[in-house]
């Protein structure tokens, strides 16, 4: 019989193929992949085939695999491992060991059980993972151990919950042995694919969670919250979510039952009429948010504490005898829900944010309740057929599956910041890819307007975009209370936050797809290379955040990173980059490092001020040259479960760059009702010369169009697309080279330097041909600020062609 209800059951696949498994009296083998084994050991051969809350499939098609025999010793190959076990022995760091094989096989480094102190190459042998949480930390902090590293990985599962066939969780028996080791080497992709395929895929957020959140502590009525929404609408901040923390509830409760910290049921004084509250939001197209904290239970105050004491039974209501919170027990899970939660979900609540976990007053003593929580509570949002959704503190390995990690209560201090870009790529090697942190910070730390510029600018190439703050009068962050150049930056990364969510939401829909994060390290794709804070965001860009302040002579701030191989291009300016080399770039506080490849297709949204993160009608697209390029834009309806079954609207762009450049955008297919019957393009070839002879079509008809040449950029707008689009360039077509000496001189006339040197310095460039002549003679004049000879050799030496 069932424990709980059939629709809490998750999607599993424990039972693996017996092909696959290599079996004793006492050990067990499981081959998942050529880079996988599943190792086993228990002295009354008793082995797991149940789920776990890490590992819920094992259902994979068997790999090629040998198995030699000779004696008490046996061994295992595949095309990337050799392992040796003796079985006479249990499992220990001499009786069980594996190595590389075949194209790995120079790889001399072993794996042994049980000891994975052994450098490689006096290195470290793990890239680290992620932790819970970052609550009160204004730096960098130790991370859990990762996936990722250059040679055998290894995750030990023995300790993980059992997920029954019921959808009900169970303990491990205590003399359980049960380790995977991963064997990928430098292959960093593939491992992330696998564990993905084996550990439950990342979820598919809903669209609006890609835009900008609003959200702060803060004890608001309902017409402070409109008038500043209002406020926000009036001066073009777009917003898809409005979030409201925990004082939308009753907080003011007898102290006998608590803090008031909990709590389910509308504070009437702040919102007395909260389902028109809700629907007020709700036509300005924000989605909201509510906070809980569910550590001290369901009292009395509750408008649902009547009826679910009435479900459990054996509560003293008379007296007011306050619920337990339980996520232990089946009957509390599903009365919690349906007593607490669905009537404010059927009142316009979209979401929870899952603001703390309590302590496990359970009788399961040993259920890992933060991951029971955030397992039961994302199953529960998708009862309506919509995806699930949820914000809570990340529940460890597995807890990947649920929603978005909230990384807690940080301090707004530059330690944090230059901490927060490198702690959200690493998580990707837990398969952790929706961090969601307290953009600008939480609490204490120092005001900066500086500070809170570089912050948002990481926010909009993050993966998830929440401001955030504390009740402190001075914290607050709406963009009008920093000084009229940050206010400026603010609005205008938050602008771009909503125009990229056609990119964003095309590479969401390839991390699940695909199983891949949208924030990758860098050496996932160039191994031994890249800077901590540097990372790729989705396929075709490379940020690289500034995360400390500017410096006296150039106002700028920098950060140390690898070019990938490639061309790139600056997303912003456009300034054409060198691949395969250490840059120290230098951003003013209107822009920070994010770099585009060479034939990058980056589809965005034409906003107009507005809240709606719809399927647009208007699309800009900025195309850069240098090589072909592809892009696969992906629609769907953004909030339902149907792009499981494929129900969604896909739109190719090709760009096939040559002497006469052709680029196409092909006619949508799929499920055409998610996409407006016209489109309207505007596409920005970037970095381009102004090519005059032009030939636009739509199915093949010559139609009217408008063209512009500004800031080295070919812009064309087409209107009106129902049909394929070309564009053909009938005049040759070629790359600009990038004006650093107008670029040097533009950089001069800002620099806090004497303007003799700069006359100095400008008259040199200009003197001379070769770029590296005169950074040469620069360089040798020591009197120049370190900053200011790095600046001019960013900009002099980015091309990499002299």
């Amino acid at each position: 019989m069932a424990r709980i209800n059939k629709r809490y059951k998750y999607e599993i696949a424990p039972q693996c193929n017996p092909e696959a498994v290599v079996r004793g009296e006492k050990y067990r083998f499981t081959v998942l992949t050529p880079s996988i084994i599943r190792m086993e050991y228990n002295e009354n051969g008793i082995f797991e085939d149940r789920a776990t809350q890490v590992i819920i499939n094992r259902n994979l098609e068997v790999p090629k695999f040998t198995v030699k025999k000779d004696g008490n010793t046996i061994k295992i190959f595949t095309e990337h491992i050799e392992l040796t076990y003796h079985t006479q022995y249990p499992f220990c760091e001499s009786s069980l060991t594996a190595r590389f094989y075949g194209e790995w096989g120079a790889n001399t480094h072993t794996w042994r059980y049980k000891n994975t102190t052994v450098p490689y190459g006096g290195k470290v042998q793990n890239y680290w993972g992620t932790i819970r949480a970052l609550d009160d930390f204004d730096g960098p902090v130790p991370l859990e151990k990762g996936l990722m590293g250059p040679t055998f990985t290894e995750w030990d599962d023995s300790k993980s919950m059992i997920i029954a066939d019921d959808g009900w969780f169970e303990e491990r028996p205590d003399d359980a042995i049960d380790i995977y080791i991963f064997a990928y080497g430098f292959r960093h992709t593939a491992l992330l694919d696998d564990f993905l395929k084996i550990s439950g895929k990342l979820p598919m957020l809903p669209r609006y969670a890609l835009g900008n959140w609003w959200s702060r502590y803060y004890a608001y009525t309902d017409n402070e919250y409109k008038a500043l929404m209002e406020k926000f609408e009036e001066r073009n901040i777009p917003f898809s979510v409005a979030c409201l923390d925990m004082d939308w509830h009753i907080t003011d409760i007898d102290t006998q039952y608590g803090t008031g910290w909990s709590g389910y049921t509308w504070n009437k004084e702040l919102f007395p009429d909260h389902k028109a509250f809700l629907k007020w939001l709700k036509e300005r197209n924000y989605r909201v948010m509510l906070n809980i904290h569910d550590r001290e239970g369901v009292t009395p105050y509750e408008d649902g504490y009547l009826e679910m004491a009435k479900r459990l039974g054996n509560i003293d209501t008379k007296n007011g005898q306050k619920i337990n919170f339980d996520f232990g027990t089946p009957e509390f899970i599903e009365a919690y829900f349906e007593c607490l939660r669905h009537k404010s979900e059927d009142e316009g609540v979209d979401f929870w944010w899952y603001d703390g976990f309590p302590e496990n007053m359970s009788a399961f003593v040993k259920a890992d309740m933060p991951f029971m929580i955030n397992h039961f509570n994302y199953i529960d949002t998708e009862r309506n057929g919509n995806r699930g959704m949820l914000l809570s503190r990340r529940s460890g390995m597995g807890g990947h599956r649920y929603g978005i990690g909230f990384s807690g209560d940080t301090k707004p201090t530059w330690e944090m910041l230059d901490f927060q870009p490198y702690f959200t790529s690493t998580a990707s090697n837990v398969g952790f890819g929706w961090w969601s942190h307290d953009i600008g910070g939480f609490m204490n730390g120092i005001r900066d307007d500086e500070l809170m510029v570089r912050w948002e600018q990481f926010g909009a190439f993050s993966p998830i975009n929440r401001i955030h703050c504390t009740n402190n009068p001075f914290m607050s962050k709406e963009p009008w209370n920093f000084n009229e150049i940050a206010e400026k930056v603010l609005v205008r990364f938050m602008q771009l936050r909503h125009e990229l969510i056609p990119y964003i939401y095309t590479m969401n829909y390839k991390c699940w797809a695909d199983n891949i994060t949208l924030v990758r390290p860098l050496y996932y794709y160039e191994p031994n290379h890249g800077c901590p804070n540097e990372y790729f965001f989705g396929d075709d860009l490379v940020v690289a955040p500034i995360t400390s302040p500017s410096d006296k002579a150039t106002l700028m701030g920098k950060t140390r990173m690898f070019m990938p191989k490639g061309v790139w291009f600056d997303f912003f300016n456009g300034r054409k980059y060198a691949g395969e080399r250490n840059y120290t770039v230098y951003r003013d506080i209107y822009n920070i490092p994010v770099f585009a490849r060479a034939g990058a297709i980056i589809p965005q949204a034409v906003i107009n001020g507005s809240n709606d993160i719809s399927n647009p009608k208007h699309l800009k697209l900025d195309i850069f040259p240098e090589d072909n390029g592809k892009f696969v834009l992906y629609e769907d309806d953004g909030i339902s479960l149907k792009y499981k079954q494929g129900d969604c609207t896909t739109t190719e762009m090709l760009w096939d760059w040559s002497k006469n450049p052709v680029f196409t955008i092909k006619k949508p297919v799929g499920n055409l009702e998610h996409i407006p019957n016209k489109r309207d393009y505007t596409l920005r070839f970037r970095k381009v010369n102004n090519c005059k002879e032009i030939a636009v079509t739509v199915g093949g008809k010559a139609v009217e169009y408008t063209a512009e040449y500004k800031d080295e950029t070919l812009i064309i707008t087409v209107t009106d697309v129902d049909a394929q689009l070309k564009i053909k360039f009938l005049q040759d077509v070629y790359t600009l080279s990038n004006d650093y000496r107008k670029e040097v001189d533009e950089l001069l006339m800002k620099m806090q330097m004497s303007n003799a040197d700069k006359w100095h310095i400008s008259k040199l460039m200009h003197r001379e041909e070769n770029p590296s002549i005169v950074l040469h003679e620069i360089n040798l004049e020591e009197k120049y600020d370190i900053n200011v000879r790095g600046a001019l050799t960013e900009i002099l030496l980015a091309e990499g062609t002299f």
